[in-house]
């Protein structure tokens, strides 16, 4: 979810305090993110619920 980046940028804060940081500097964790975020879950299921949103690696495959 959209609090992914600021845990990492903050590990030592509690849970509840993630969306607070995210609202208060929005801007600045999109930027750190690349704009990477979704709106809702249902933006994700609608996206994502028939097909992968990224290939999964397997250990045998070649990489390219």
């Amino acid at each position: 979810n959209n609090l992914h980046v600021v845990h990492h940028m903050h590990p030592q804060t509690a849970w509840y305090d993630l969306p607070g940081l995210y609202a208060g500097n929005r801007e600045k964790y999109l930027m750190r993110n690349d704009g990477y975020r979704y709106t809702s879950y249902a933006q994700v299921f609608r996206q994502y619920f028939w097909r992968a949103k990224d290939k999964v690696p397997h250990p045998l495959w070649l990489k390219p």
